[in-house]
């Protein structure tokens, strides 16, 4: 898989994340109101429905911090440069036995830097 495709590929997940999370939030919505009708209108009041609504509304923000966790990982992955370690390493030259630690030209993290370094010990 190209680079490219890579971050197409990522960048689907995430609009694909955003909008599950948005369409959990609509449906959370809609169901704390049903929650509220339910609380207000005191002559219907049955412990078993009010139960299963809590618990729907329960179950979608878990999901919705869930998808919001792993958009924030995807952000995270990707709001550095492109320049990542498998980019940097993929353009150094076949003929690696003139190239020491002197030779490491400036990359966009400290973290890609690092692990250049532990590659070439």
């Amino acid at each position: 898989m190209s680079i490219k495709n890579f971050f197409e590929l990522s960048l689907l997940n995430k609009n694909k994340l955003t909008c599950m999370i948005e369409a959990d939030k609509i449906d959370l919505l809609e169901n704390m109101k049903k929650f509220e009708e339910m609380l207000k209108d005191t002559s219907q009041i049955d412990n078993f429905l009010l139960e299963k609504q809590i618990n729907t509304c329960f179950e979608l923000q878990c999901k919705i911090e869930d998808y919001s966790e792993k958009l924030e990982e995807l952000e995270d992955d990707y709001s550095d440069s492109p320049n990542t370690l498998i980019d940097f390493i993929s353009n150094i030259p076949n003929v690696v036995n003139d190239l020491g630690p002197e030779s490491l030209v400036v990359v966009t993290s400290e973290k890609v830097g690092m692990k250049y370094v532990q590659l070439l010990q």
